[in-house]
């Protein structure tokens, strides 16, 4: 249950203040306004998990492993001149059919920028 305009400590005086059954005055001690069916909510996640942090969810799986990430940033650094688009056109560097983009991303991580193979005549 996620909600992304209550901070955690909001959500925290929001449980307490529900538990001491005065939640008619919550809106006042939050500051903010609180939608209708709020407190119940952070309640009954409060009831079933024992806490009102958000529960972890997974994410999308990475693409490239961490020594694939790094082959392909080795090879930008070994060739300068080497872009995004070269690297993704490359089958030995590039197993997953990534796009150039995503490339790109992988050498911005470490700080790199993947050259563009046209100059781009407004810089």
């Amino acid at each position: 249950m996620e909600n992304s305009h209550i901070s955690l400590s909001s959500e925290i005086r929001i449980f307490i203040a529900h538990k001491a059954d005065i939640s008619q005055k919550v809106h006042h001690k939050c500051g903010h306004v609180v939608q209708k069916g709020i407190i119940p909510k952070i309640y009954k996640k409060y009831k079933e998990t024992g806490n009102v942090e958000d529960l972890w969810r997974s994410s999308r799986p990475f693409l490239f492993s961490e020594e694939e990430k790094m082959d392909i940033t080795k090879a930008s650094q070994d060739d300068r001149k080497l872009t995004a688009i070269d690297i993704s056109k490359n089958r030995h560097l590039n197993k997953h059919d990534a796009t150039p983009q995503t490339i790109r991303n992988i050498l911005g991580e470490d700080g790199l920028i993947a050259s563009s193979s046209i100059p781009n005549p407004f810089r």
